[in-house]
C-alpha cells in the first residue's frame, strides 16, 4: 500500500526540511558529508565502524534553498550559491551522504552513485587531496507513492 500526499503537504514537508539546511549568519554552518561503506538502515541510525568520511563540505553562509515548486509529482527545492567545493580527505568509494543541520544533527541521508541516485557524481571513486565539487543540489519530496 502506498501513502499518497497532496502537493501542498509535499511543499510543506520540503520547506521544513530545507529550513533546517538554510544557513543563518552567526550560526554554525550545515554540512554535507560523503561516506564510504554500507549505509546505515536509516538516517537516525549510528554510523558503522566501516563508514569513513571521504569529504566534508560546509554549506556556506550564502547557501539557501528556494521555495519549493510543484515539479510533476514532487515538490522540489533547489539550492542557490553553488558550486560547493572542497578537498577529498580520504580515498575510497562513495556510497552515501548525510546532510547535517547547523547544530550537527542529521537532517537526511541519501545514496551516492553516478546515475539515478540521490547524489550523482561523475565517479564514486574519490581520491585523497583531489577537488570535490557539487554544481547542482535540490531536495525532492514525492507527492504520490511516498
Amino acid at each position: 500500500m502506498a501513502l499518497n500526499i497532496t502537493s501542498n503537504s509535499a511543499a510543506l514537508m520540503c520547506s521544513a526540511l530545507t529550513g533546517q539546511l538554510n544557513t543563518n549568519p552567526g550560526v554554525a554552518n550545515p554540512t554535507l558529508v560523503v561516506y564510504s561503506g554500507t549505509p546505515p538502515v536509516e538516517a537516525d541510525a549510528a554510523l558503522g565502524g566501516g563508514n569513513l568520511a571521504l569529504v566534508t563540505l560546509l554549506l556556506n553562509n550564502t547557501l539557501a534553498f528556494q521555495a519549493p515548486v510543484d515539479d510533476g509529482g514532487l515538490s522540489r527545492s533547489t539550492a542557490n550559491s553553488l558550486p560547493l567545493v572542497g578537498t577529498i580527505s580520504l580515498s575510497g568509494t562513495a556510497t552515501f551522504f548525510r546532510l547535517f543541520n547547523d547544530v550537527g544533527d542529521v537532517a537526511l541521508q541519501g545514496t551516492v552513485g553516478t546515475v539515478g541516485e540521490d547524489l550523482n557524481l561523475d565517479t564514486v571513486t574519490l581520491v585523497q587531496d583531489a577537488t570535490f565539487q557539487i554544481t547542482s543540489l535540490s531536495l525532492n519530496v514525492p507527492e504520490q507513492g511516498a
